[in-house]
């Protein structure tokens, strides 16, 4: 559902330099502060799709898909290829049916921290010989955002990471303004950490760092992980975002 809203709309989104302002080169990164912008604006889309696709599995679920299509066409003003595409009316009613539902087959939910390696993807940290470490099935697109409960949508993570990670699927999603202060290798803040390991996610999901075709969610967290890298960073410096995130862009 987000990659066909993405299409529609953060795909047409884009950054333009008026002649003779020179270059974006005081963005930092104007790659990818151009894709924060287009990130951002199907994001805030995406969630007040999925918080009305919601109300519509609570009160409306045994409509047709085509019902939700018109809902969203009135109160969200989505763009026609959206609204009367049957496609993503289905895919837009299935993804509200699951975040409404929230279901965590328990079965399955073990199955998958019995089948898949040792380690939490994100910070790599795996069960030492007697250590306590737990691991727990995580969702790689948050069940509340409509990520279904599925096994390739669920990795092993540390209990710790999977509590703190929360709802964050983009790199944007949150830590954006939140690093204009010092910031170590030892001491980054989990919402910078987690922000970054999901840029790195979705580099490697787009086939940027691997220079091969597009892959999973799950795919791309298999190849690269732990997701959520070392950072050897000036104690002296005071960082921004833009510049802690071209760190993600390390080739495998």
């Amino acid at each position: 559902m987000f990659l066909m809203l993405h299409e529609q709309v953060g795909h047409n989104i884009d950054i333009v330099e008026n002649k003779g302002d020179g270059t974006f080169e005081y963005l930092v990164s104007p790659e990818r502060f151009k894709e924060y912008a287009r990130l951002s604006a199907s994001m805030e889309v995406f969630q007040r799709c999925i918080r009305r696709a919601k109300e519509f599995a609570a009160n409306e679920g045994h409509r047709k898909p085509e019902a939700l299509g018109q809902a969203l066409r009135s109160e969200l003003d989505l763009p026609a290829e959206l609204y009367g595409d049957a496609q993503f009316c289905a895919v837009a009613k299935r993804a509200g049916a699951i975040a409404y539902e929230k279901s965590r087959p328990a079965g399955l939910m073990k199955s998958v921290t019995q089948k898949e390696p040792r380690q939490c993807y994100l910070c790599g940290e795996a069960p030492a010989t007697g250590a306590p470490l737990k691991l727990s099935a995580d969702h790689l697109w948050p069940l509340s955002l409509g990520g279904e409960t599925m096994e390739e949508n669920l990795l092993s993570a540390c209990a710790n990471c999977n509590n703190e990670r929360g709802h964050i699927c983009l790199w944007t999603f949150e830590a954006a303004h939140s690093s204009h202060k010092k910031e170590t290798g030892k001491e980054l803040r989990w919402t910078l950490r987690v922000s970054l390991a999901m840029s790195r996610l979705m580099l490697v999901a787009s086939g940027k760092l691997t220079k091969g075709p597009r892959m999973t969610l799950k795919q791309a967290a298999q190849l690269a992980s732990p997701l959520a890298l070392p950072l050897k960073l000036n104690d002296e410096h005071r960082y921004l975002y833009f510049e802690l995130l071209r760190h993600t862009e390390v080739p495998l």
